[in-house]
Protein backbone atom coordinates (compact mmCIF):
# COMPACT_ATOMS: atom_id res chain seq x y z
CA UNK A 1 0.00 0.00 0.00
CA UNK A 2 3.11 2.53 0.50
CA UNK A 3 3.31 2.83 -3.32
CA UNK A 4 -0.27 3.85 -3.30
CA UNK A 5 0.31 6.27 -0.43
CA UNK A 6 2.90 7.69 -2.58
CA UNK A 7 0.97 7.90 -5.54
CA UNK A 8 -1.88 9.75 -3.98
CA UNK A 9 0.64 12.52 -1.85
CA UNK A 10 1.75 13.61 -5.13
CA UNK A 11 -1.14 15.09 -5.83
CA UNK A 12 -2.12 16.19 -2.19
CA UNK A 13 -1.11 15.37 1.55
CA UNK A 14 -3.16 12.96 3.33
CA UNK A 15 -3.66 13.34 6.71
CA UNK A 16 -3.49 10.48 8.76
CA UNK A 17 -7.16 9.98 9.58
CA UNK A 18 -7.51 10.37 5.82
CA UNK A 19 -5.09 7.62 5.44
CA UNK A 20 -6.63 5.44 7.64
CA UNK A 21 -10.25 5.84 6.25
CA UNK A 22 -8.60 5.15 2.43
CA UNK A 23 -6.87 2.11 2.90
CA UNK A 24 -9.86 0.67 4.98
CA UNK A 25 -11.60 1.07 1.70
CA UNK A 26 -8.95 -0.49 -0.73
CA UNK A 27 -9.18 -4.15 -1.98
CA UNK A 28 -6.33 -5.88 -3.58
CA UNK A 29 -6.86 -8.36 -6.62
CA UNK A 30 -4.45 -10.56 -8.86
CA UNK A 31 -5.66 -10.79 -12.71
CA UNK A 32 -4.56 -13.31 -14.69
CA UNK A 33 -3.09 -12.52 -18.64
CA UNK A 34 -6.14 -11.54 -20.80
CA UNK A 35 -8.60 -10.75 -18.23
CA UNK A 36 -10.52 -8.07 -18.65
CA UNK A 37 -11.07 -4.87 -15.80
CA UNK A 38 -13.63 -3.41 -17.76
CA UNK A 39 -15.65 -4.70 -21.38
CA UNK A 40 -17.42 -2.53 -23.65
CA UNK A 41 -20.79 -1.76 -22.80
CA UNK A 42 -20.22 -1.92 -19.20
CA UNK A 43 -19.83 0.62 -16.50
CA UNK A 44 -16.88 1.49 -15.01
CA UNK A 45 -17.23 0.97 -10.90
CA UNK A 46 -13.53 1.05 -9.17
CA UNK A 47 -10.32 3.36 -9.54
CA UNK A 48 -7.22 1.14 -10.71
CA UNK A 49 -3.70 1.31 -8.83
CA UNK A 50 -1.16 -1.18 -10.56
CA UNK A 51 1.17 -2.79 -8.40
CA UNK A 52 2.37 -4.64 -10.57
CA UNK A 53 1.78 -5.70 -14.39
CA UNK A 54 0.72 -4.65 -17.29
CA UNK A 55 -3.12 -3.32 -18.96
CA UNK A 56 -4.53 -1.26 -21.97
CA UNK A 57 -7.52 0.73 -22.90
CA UNK A 58 -8.39 0.54 -26.30
CA UNK A 59 -11.54 0.60 -28.25
CA UNK A 60 -12.65 -0.65 -32.12
CA UNK A 61 -13.91 1.38 -34.64
CA UNK A 62 -14.61 -0.56 -38.28
CA UNK A 63 -13.30 -3.64 -36.47
CA UNK A 64 -9.87 -1.81 -35.93
CA UNK A 65 -8.34 -1.89 -32.76
CA UNK A 66 -7.49 1.44 -31.64
CA UNK A 67 -5.28 1.74 -28.32
CA UNK A 68 -5.65 4.73 -25.99
CA UNK A 69 -2.85 3.91 -23.48
CA UNK A 70 -0.76 1.34 -21.74
CA UNK A 71 -0.53 0.89 -17.78
CA UNK A 72 1.86 -0.13 -15.82
CA UNK A 73 3.51 -0.45 -12.29
CA UNK A 74 2.42 2.89 -9.90
CA UNK A 75 -0.18 4.35 -12.02
CA UNK A 76 -3.68 4.76 -10.64
CA UNK A 77 -6.19 5.03 -13.50
CA UNK A 78 -9.84 4.26 -15.05
CA UNK A 79 -12.20 5.39 -17.82
CA UNK A 80 -13.36 8.48 -16.50
CA UNK A 81 -16.06 9.24 -18.80
CA UNK A 82 -17.74 5.85 -17.73
CA UNK A 83 -16.61 6.17 -14.00
CA UNK A 84 -17.67 9.99 -13.54
CA UNK A 85 -20.85 9.66 -15.49
CA UNK A 86 -21.39 6.06 -14.40
CA UNK A 87 -22.65 5.26 -17.62
CA UNK A 88 -21.76 2.11 -20.20
CA UNK A 89 -17.99 2.40 -21.79
CA UNK A 90 -16.94 2.71 -25.15
CA UNK A 91 -13.84 1.24 -23.85
CA UNK A 92 -12.12 -1.95 -22.91
CA UNK A 93 -9.69 -2.67 -20.63
CA UNK A 94 -7.41 -5.85 -20.15
CA UNK A 95 -4.54 -7.26 -18.64
CA UNK A 96 -1.29 -8.15 -20.63
CA UNK A 97 0.57 -9.75 -17.67
CA UNK A 98 -0.35 -11.30 -14.45
CA UNK A 99 -1.78 -8.21 -12.69
CA UNK A 100 -1.65 -7.14 -9.28
CA UNK A 101 -3.81 -4.22 -8.49
CA UNK A 102 -5.36 -1.94 -5.68
CA UNK A 103 -9.12 -0.79 -6.52
CA UNK A 104 -11.73 1.28 -4.92
CA UNK A 105 -15.13 1.50 -5.64
CA UNK A 106 -16.71 4.92 -6.76
CA UNK A 107 -19.23 4.85 -3.92
CA UNK A 108 -16.38 4.52 -1.51
CA UNK A 109 -14.29 7.17 -3.24
CA UNK A 110 -17.37 9.82 -3.30
CA UNK A 111 -18.23 8.65 0.48
CA UNK A 112 -14.07 9.83 1.09
CA UNK A 113 -14.28 12.96 -1.17
CA UNK A 114 -17.37 14.27 1.45
CA UNK A 115 -16.03 13.37 4.21
CA UNK A 116 -11.93 14.75 3.61
CA UNK A 117 -11.21 18.03 2.27
CA UNK A 118 -7.61 16.61 0.97
CA UNK A 119 -9.21 13.87 -0.16
CA UNK A 120 -11.43 15.77 -2.93
CA UNK A 121 -8.28 17.86 -3.80
CA UNK A 122 -6.12 14.99 -4.41
CA UNK A 123 -9.21 13.40 -6.48
CA UNK A 124 -10.19 16.97 -8.57
CA UNK A 125 -6.06 16.92 -9.43
CA UNK A 126 -6.35 13.50 -10.53
CA UNK A 127 -8.97 13.87 -12.83
CA UNK A 128 -6.74 17.50 -14.28
CA UNK A 129 -3.92 15.24 -15.24
CA UNK A 130 -6.12 12.70 -16.59
CA UNK A 131 -7.84 15.17 -18.60
CA UNK A 132 -4.85 16.68 -19.88
CA UNK A 133 -3.33 13.60 -20.74
CA UNK A 134 -6.63 12.48 -22.79
CA UNK A 135 -6.83 15.34 -24.43
CA UNK A 136 -2.95 14.88 -25.25
CA UNK A 137 -3.16 11.45 -26.71
CA UNK A 138 -6.25 12.26 -28.54
CA UNK A 139 -3.94 14.58 -30.35
CA UNK A 140 -1.59 12.39 -30.88
CA UNK A 141 -3.71 10.10 -32.70
CA UNK A 142 -4.77 12.62 -35.12
CA UNK A 143 -1.52 13.51 -36.26
CA UNK A 144 -1.43 12.61 -40.37
CA UNK A 145 2.14 11.73 -40.16
CA UNK A 146 2.75 8.45 -39.12
CA UNK A 147 6.78 8.70 -38.98
CA UNK A 148 5.87 11.28 -35.89
CA UNK A 149 3.42 8.91 -34.71
CA UNK A 150 5.65 6.00 -34.30
CA UNK A 151 8.83 7.93 -33.45
CA UNK A 152 6.13 9.36 -30.00
CA UNK A 153 4.95 6.48 -29.58
CA UNK A 154 8.18 4.70 -28.85
CA UNK A 155 9.39 7.46 -26.88
CA UNK A 156 6.65 7.32 -24.31
CA UNK A 157 6.46 3.84 -24.39
CA UNK A 158 9.61 3.01 -24.70
CA UNK A 159 10.10 0.91 -20.90
CA UNK A 160 7.31 -1.56 -21.53
CA UNK A 161 8.41 -1.67 -25.38
CA UNK A 162 9.75 -5.05 -24.71
CA UNK A 163 6.53 -6.44 -22.29
CA UNK A 164 3.86 -5.47 -25.40
CA UNK A 165 2.63 -7.50 -28.93
CA UNK A 166 1.43 -5.04 -31.37
CA UNK A 167 2.12 -4.02 -34.63
CA UNK A 168 3.05 0.02 -35.28
CA UNK A 169 2.51 2.23 -37.82
CA UNK A 170 6.07 3.81 -38.89
CA UNK A 171 5.14 5.39 -42.24
CA UNK A 172 2.50 4.76 -44.74
CA UNK A 173 2.59 1.10 -45.45
CA UNK A 174 5.32 0.47 -43.75
CA UNK A 175 5.41 -1.31 -40.29
CA UNK A 176 7.12 -2.30 -37.02
CA UNK A 177 5.84 -5.60 -35.28
CA UNK A 178 6.41 -6.10 -31.72
CA UNK A 179 6.13 -9.76 -30.18
CA UNK A 180 7.37 -12.58 -28.64
CA UNK A 181 9.32 -15.46 -30.70
CA UNK A 182 10.25 -18.68 -29.27
CA UNK A 183 13.39 -21.31 -29.80
CA UNK A 184 14.18 -24.28 -27.93
CA UNK A 185 12.17 -23.22 -25.10
CA UNK A 186 13.35 -19.56 -24.77
CA UNK A 187 11.18 -16.71 -25.54
CA UNK A 188 12.15 -13.21 -26.50
CA UNK A 189 11.17 -9.92 -27.71
CA UNK A 190 11.78 -8.84 -31.19
CA UNK A 191 11.17 -6.30 -33.72
CA UNK A 192 10.61 -6.51 -37.16
CA UNK A 193 9.98 -4.90 -39.89
CA UNK A 194 7.18 -5.12 -42.18
CA UNK A 195 5.67 -3.53 -45.51
CA UNK A 196 2.52 -3.74 -47.30
CA UNK A 197 3.43 -4.78 -50.47
CA UNK A 198 -0.67 -3.99 -52.14
CA UNK A 199 -3.70 -5.60 -52.01
CA UNK A 200 -5.29 -7.42 -55.20
CA UNK A 201 -7.25 -9.97 -56.29
CA UNK A 202 -6.78 -13.80 -56.71
CA UNK A 203 -7.91 -16.32 -59.00
CA UNK A 204 -10.87 -17.33 -57.15
CA UNK A 205 -11.88 -13.38 -57.01
CA UNK A 206 -10.99 -13.49 -53.41
CA UNK A 207 -9.21 -10.19 -52.10
CA UNK A 208 -5.35 -10.41 -50.89
CA UNK A 209 -3.16 -8.62 -49.13
CA UNK A 210 1.15 -8.62 -49.24
CA UNK A 211 3.60 -7.96 -46.70
CA UNK A 212 7.17 -8.36 -46.86
CA UNK A 213 8.71 -9.02 -43.03
CA UNK A 214 12.95 -8.67 -42.05
CA UNK A 215 14.63 -8.66 -39.73
CA UNK A 216 17.53 -9.86 -37.46
CA UNK A 217 17.99 -12.26 -34.33
CA UNK A 218 21.18 -13.44 -32.40
CA UNK A 219 20.76 -17.33 -32.30
CA UNK A 220 23.02 -17.11 -28.50
CA UNK A 221 19.62 -14.92 -27.37
CA UNK A 222 17.95 -18.20 -27.51
CA UNK A 223 20.56 -20.77 -26.20
CA UNK A 224 22.14 -21.51 -29.57
CA UNK A 225 25.27 -21.53 -28.34
CA UNK A 226 26.82 -24.82 -30.79
CA UNK A 227 29.93 -23.99 -33.21
CA UNK A 228 30.46 -25.64 -36.50
CA UNK A 229 34.32 -24.51 -37.64
CA UNK A 230 35.25 -24.86 -41.52
CA UNK A 231 39.09 -25.50 -42.96
CA UNK A 232 39.91 -22.29 -42.53
CA UNK A 233 38.71 -22.20 -38.83
CA UNK A 234 35.82 -19.87 -39.21
CA UNK A 235 32.17 -19.86 -38.44
CA UNK A 236 30.39 -22.16 -40.52
CA UNK A 237 26.80 -20.96 -38.59
CA UNK A 238 27.35 -16.71 -37.57
CA UNK A 239 25.82 -15.74 -34.35
CA UNK A 240 23.14 -13.23 -36.78
CA UNK A 241 20.50 -14.89 -38.21
CA UNK A 242 18.63 -12.81 -40.70
CA UNK A 243 14.64 -13.44 -41.09
CA UNK A 244 12.74 -12.70 -44.10
CA UNK A 245 9.35 -13.70 -45.35
CA UNK A 246 6.52 -13.24 -47.85
CA UNK A 247 3.14 -13.24 -46.38
CA UNK A 248 -0.06 -13.03 -48.22
CA UNK A 249 -3.11 -12.79 -46.06
CA UNK A 250 -6.73 -13.79 -47.92
CA UNK A 251 -9.79 -11.28 -46.56
CA UNK A 252 -12.67 -13.72 -44.96
CA UNK A 253 -15.64 -13.77 -47.31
Amino acid sequence: MADFLQYCEQFSQLDQETIDDLFQNLKTKTYKKGDFLLRSGETCRHLFFINEGLAKSFFYNNDKEFIMRFFSENVLFTVFDSYLTQEPSNFTVVTLETTTVTLISYEKMESLCKKHHCMETFFRKLISVASIKMMKRISEMLEEDATRRYNKFVQDNNSILQRISLILGKTDGEYKLVGDLTILETTNKIQLDVEHTGIGKGRFDDVRAGFEVSGKINRRDFGLQFHLLNEAGNLVVGNDIKLNCDIELIKEA
